[in-house]
């Protein structure tokens, strides 16, 4: 009873925090967010005499002549029926950065154009470095809201050092917590049609942009298609519609449906100033009301015509091609009504509403040629190249090496499943016209290009690449899937352009991104000027992001930095200029090419069913696959297949004929088979199984070593009686020990019934967790008519493991289990099966002489699906006084429940395996050699104390010319989590001398960071170790000198330590203010059933360790609170 009370009582303590949030929430509303950023990401040069903060993966404030201090975009998804009105500043977390420092003062952006170099240096604004206020001002500014697809999002800027320019200090802000203030709009949001399929595009980029994403799915604004849908538009003239009738035809046949509008038909039906704007409120009506996602335009501009959009930046007056004009759709773009479109007084958001691609064709042949190209890489591509990438990189001036801005990419953003990269760059001497030309022509999938441009002409180094070498390009049919340009004009579309020349390429090309009037560069800074910001961030979205379609990947990296380009600067000038040459919806290859499997019935009937279709690769599921059936006018259905890779559609032809299967998914061949539609027959369809395990453990799940009664639904969708309908079961899975009932008798099914055969089959006991079991039922009836549908069950299985452990060696204590401590051990495991994990308990066991485990048993209870635990009590163990310092013992825990049992293996550390030198004791343990070996001890700097590891010259305080050399630690035991953090001082020569922080964990010299350029003090360096846990490593400090005869003082090492990395939050604390208490309660209530802020960080709030946020989590956190329940475990 007294269990019972408490649920009641629970009960209604929720419902009343839920009314309290509801009247409280009624008007205005506050969402609380909080921002992190890492000391130990800055780093510090010196350039020109001027101190530069860089802060890792951030971009510069550019106001010419004002602090390039860090800045942070930062986007929110918001609800659709509300507006912000006040951002307010809850709370912050600040420190002074040691030392004065004189702030490098923003230079204007230079033009990526042939011949262009930087002007004179603007020299500091007085009004700013002369002040003793703050710099910026806010810490956080709220920007303005867009809308992405339907989406609402607040765009933020964050600036995480302020600097007090006449004192010369700088302030770094490692947490900022703020609130958004929201009201309900007087309008409810218009409704969008979208399918299922296409709202998942725009959800992911959503989730991706924003710091909430977890709040994009509690907000959808879209409804279902009606009868006028489609999600792919074509926009030609009516000459070339015959040219693009095969490309609509086969977006349509694969699920994506596709039609094709003429700008005179546009023309003669929509109202507008002039062409441009009647495409663009054609288009508006099309994304609204018909769902499109996808926009082509087919031909020039002289078929489709661009907009021109007005920008005044520094002294360049330019009107810019642009086509974002037609994928922004949002707003005026003449607001103001002055002629001059796309200025920030007008309404415009630069966030996409649909993807735009163009193709710059002018005639039939090359139409033809186009969709030859899309046809041929994405349809019947030669598979040898699709792992193949190419990047080539000038100086753009003396001190602006572009293949550093390439190597960025490579290194951040490129996976080591793809490639090697080829890297032709002007510094390795192997860069120039011809060989840029050998390379395509050999055929490589992504290639990039990062140099001067001008409209006919790549720079190339010593060199240039010209329009006709691109027209006499035979890399065919190994078309390039994308060349990114970030130079200036190559796709200058009212131009005969050089992007044009590689797309049109009659035997060879591709596909192309480039600028369609300046790009932009950073001189002395490369990788980080706003092309390549935009550059780096294409790779980003389609490597990490997962979003290889390119209108995507382009609109993905626009919408970082949206924020910037609210005003008028360089980022506004990119997001204008980068336009796509090539398919919007088209998916770049990122990996070799695989092959599609699938099992459906080659025979239906006339009349409604469902059409079961299986996607498999090597007999395992293929996930998210679309899946799509046509007939003429009759049938249109598409789908994606699950994580059985099934997928059920409802069709219902109206006549005899064939039934088309497209099948097309990433990385994979599409597929293409036909069904035979028959009349007045019967046809037998499988509906779904029903399980019965009670001869195993009767938790609804299918087990390894059950035996499972399986009850399969049939129905008949055909119009004719099927009579004696049988069923036999089988498999050739050897996931199945024996079908014990093979056979079963449906009797006589009329046409709409369904019946139900029982079926049993055991197990085996080698099955996995979501292992899933293909059956063929093969379907006879009188008249020798068969069906054979393929049933698809997942097997279920806990799958339980050693989550972590927590040492606790008493209030004197360090942390760490020392020889001769009792310790007691406090474990976490993790269900992270399908299966439950029923009655689990654990029993510690060691074969480690040091080790006496005193107490082994612990109960952790029922885990389900994805739950996890902390042990009701904790494991003691004694460790003997013999036991070696930095000694790896082995547990193993036995984990056993109902049915189940595991064993899962763990690290125990002995002894204090932090590592710590001051450089005040002598070399300890380090080795140094080189060519020429400069590393020595010296008193001349140091960050604490006397001494510090120095590589130059005693007394001179230079290094010297042409030498690699080496400092190296004794080997060192790495326990869980630990991290390198050392004190670094160093002037090298920037992008010439470089230093660099290596491991070795026995298997070979890996880099885990490269410093180069001044650091303008003592800064801090730290690297994750965590991947390393357990191995013997050895630290390697490395300096490069080159023989340019440039040198500078050096390279200083000081109080270098090897410690464990603490977790930045606390399990339980959801609002983030460092305790557990009603407040998490009230907050998580407020996250669940109310719309307000997620848990500050999100994992705060997976109390029970399930990796999801819901009811489960509020009921275990109140029972930890109030009933004595086990404490938080995320």
């Amino acid at each position: 009873m007294r269990h019972h009370g408490f649920k009641f009582m629970l009960a209604g303590f929720i419902m009343t925090c839920m009314l309290t949030f509801a009247s409280s929430h009624v008007f205005a509303r506050r969402h609380t967010y909080t921002i992190s950023s890492s000391k130990t990401e800055l780093s510090f040069e010196k350039v020109s005499g001027y101190d530069v903060i860089k802060l890792s993966g951030r971009h510069f404030m550019n106001k010419i002549g004002e602090p390039a201090l860090p800045v942070r975009n930062i986007y929110v998804a918001l609800p659709g029926d509300v507006h912000i009105t006040d951002l307010e500043l809850v709370s912050f977390n600040v420190e002074e950065i040691s030392g004065k420092y004189h702030i490098y003062p923003a230079q204007p952006p230079v033009p990526t154009k042939k011949g262009a170099t930087p002007g004179p240096f603007v020299q500091p604004k007085a009004s700013i470095y002369n002040n003793s206020e703050s710099y910026p001002k806010d810490i956080i500014r709220y920007v303005g809201t867009g809308s992405l697809g339907g989406q609402k999002i607040a765009m933020l800027q964050v600036y995480p050092i302020q600097y007090i320019p006449s004192e010369g200090i700088l302030k770094f802000y490692d947490q900022i917590k703020f609130n958004l203030i929201t009201k309900p709009n007087d309008q409810s949001p218009s409704i969008i049609l979208k399918s299922y399929t296409a709202q998942s595009v725009y959800n992911q980029i959503s989730k991706d942009l924003v710091i909430n994403p977890e709040d994009i799915a509690k907000n959808p604004n879209y409804a279902l298609p009606s009868v006028d849908f489609f999600e792919y538009l074509i926009i030609t003239s009516d000459a070339l519609v015959s040219s693009f009738q095969p490309l609509a035809e086969w977006k349509t046949k694969k699920g994506i449906p596709a039609v094709i509008r003429t700008t005179s038909w546009i023309n003669s039906n929509y109202s507008g100033s002039d062409l441009p704007e009647r495409i663009r409120n054609y288009l508006k009506i099309a994304y609204q009301d018909s769902g499109t996602v996808w926009v082509l335009l087919g031909g020039d501009t002289e078929i489709v015509p661009c907009r021109y959009v007005r920008i005044v930046f520094e002294t360049y007056t330019e009107d810019i091609p642009c086509d974002l004009y037609y994928s922004d759709l949002d707003g005026n773009w003449n607001y103001d009504s002055d002629s001059w479109y796309g200025e920030p007084e007008d309404s415009l958001d630069m966030f996409p509403d649909v993807f735009v691609g163009r193709a710059p064709i002018s005639t039939i042949q090359q139409a033809e040629g186009f969709v030859n190209k899309v046809f041929t890489y994405s349809r019947t591509p030669t598979t040898d190249y699709q792992l193949k990438g190419l990047f080539f990189a000038e100086y753009m001036d003396a001190q602006t090496d572009q293949g550093i801005a390439k190597d960025i990419i490579i290194d951040r953003y490129i996976p080591q499943s793809f490639g090697p990269v080829d890297r032709l760059y002007e510094r390795f001497g192997n860069l120039n016209a011809e060989t840029v030309v050998d390379s395509l022509n050999a055929g490589f999938n992504i290639a990039n290009h990062c140099g001067h441009a001008w409209y006919d002409l790549l720079c190339t180094g010593p060199n240039y690449v010209w329009s006709w070498d691109f027209d006499n390009l035979n890399n065919a049919p190994k078309y390039t899937g994308i060349l990114v340009s970030g130079g200036c004009w190559p796709a200058a579309i009212d131009y005969d352009c050089i992007g044009e020349h590689f797309v049109n390429a009659p035997n060879g090309g591709g596909f192309f991104i480039g600028n369609s009037r300046y790009g932009w560069f950073s001189p002395s800074f490369p990788g980080y000027g706003s092309s390549d910001l935009f550059d780096q961030a294409f790779f980003s979205e389609v490597f990490l992001k997962s979003k290889p379609q390119l209108g995507v990947a382009l609109a993905g990296s626009k919408l970082l930095y949206a924020a910037d380009a609210q005003s008028v600067n360089d980022y506004r000038w990119i997001c204008f200029a980068l336009i796509l040459l090539g398919d919007p919806e088209m998916a770049l290859w990122t990996d070799e090419p695989h092959t599609l499997t699938l099992h459906y019935a080659d025979t239906i009937v006339v009349g409604e069913s469902e059409f079961l279709v299986s996607v498999t690769r090597s007999d395992q599921p293929v996930e998210d696959a679309l899946i799509c059936v046509t007939k003429g006018d009759e049938v249109y259905e598409s789908g994606l297949s699950g994580a059985d890779g099934q997928v059920r559609l409802g069709i219902f032809p109206t006549s005899a004929g064939t039934l088309s299967i497209t099948v097309t998914a990433p990385n994979f061949l599409p597929h293409q088979c036909y069904s035979v539609v028959v009349a007045d027959k019967p046809h037998i369809t499988y509906c779904n199984y029903v399980i019965d395990d009670s001869f195993g453990n009767n938790d609804g799940i299918v087990n390894s070593g059950e035996r499972i009664g399986l009850f399969l639904n049939l129905t008949n969708s055909g119009n004719q009686t099927a009579y004696a309908v049988v069923g036999s079961l089988s498999t050739s899975s050897a996931l199945v020990e024996v079908i014990q009932d093979d056979l079963a008798d449906y009797g006589d099914m009329t046409g709409g019934d369904m019946a139900t055969g029982e079926f049993s089959f055991d197990v085996s006991s080698t099955a996995s967790d979501r292992d899933v079991i293909y059956f063929n039922l093969n379907v006879t009836a009188d008249g020798g008519l068969s069906w054979n549908p393929q049933i698809a069950v997942t097997v279920g299985a806990p799958v339980l493991v050693y989550w972590r452990g927590i040492i606790n060696d008493g209030p004197d204590g360090d942390g760490f289990a020392d020889p001769s401590d009792t310790v007691s051990l406090q474990v976490t495991v993790k269900n992270e099966g399908l299966g439950n994990g029923e009655g689990t308990y654990g029993v510690l066991n060691t074969d480690d002489s040091y080790i006496d485990i005193l107490s082994d048993s612990a109960w952790f209870g029922n885990l389900g699906p994805g739950e996890g635990a902390i042990s009701d009590i904790p494991y003691e163990l004694a460790i003997s006084g013999t036991c070696p310092d930095e000694h790896i013992a082995w547990l193993s825990i036995s984990l056993v429940g109902e049915n189940y049992s595991t064993i899962d293996s763990f690290r125990l550390f002995v002894g204090d395996l932090r590592f710590f030198d001051d450089v005040e004791s002598g070399p300890g343990g380090w080795i140094h050699s080189g060519t020429i070996d400069e590393w020595h001890i010296t008193t001349h700097r140091s960050y604490s104390e006397q001494h510090s590891w120095y590589c130059g010259n005693e007394g001179t305080w230079q290094y010297s010319n042409g030498f690699t050399a080496y400092l190296v630690s004794a080997p060192v035991v790495l326990a869980e989590d630990f991290m390198l953090s050392f004190w670094t001082w160093h002037y090298i020569e920037s992008g010439w001398d470089y230093a660099f922080c290596e491991i070795d964990p026995g298997e070979g010299w890996r880099e885990l960071g490269l410093i180069t350029g001044q650091s303008g003090g003592w800064v801090q360096k730290t690297y994750d170790l965590s991947e390393y846990a357990g191995d013997t490593v050895q630290i390697s400090f490395t300096f490069f000198s080159d023989d340019d005869g440039a040198q500078f003082e050096g390279w200083y090492i000081d109080d270098i330590k090897i410690i464990p990395q603490t977790p930045d939050f606390m399990c339980g604390d959801c609002n983030g203010d460092g305790t557990i208490d009603l407040g998490d309660v009230l907050h998580i209530v407020s996250y669940l059933y109310k719309g307000g802020p997620a848990p500050d960080p999100l994992e705060a709030g997976d109390c029970n360790c399930d990796d999801t946020i819901d009811l489960g989590d509020l009921l275990y956190l109140v029972a930890y609170l109030y009933k004595g329940g086990p404490a938080p475990v995320c």
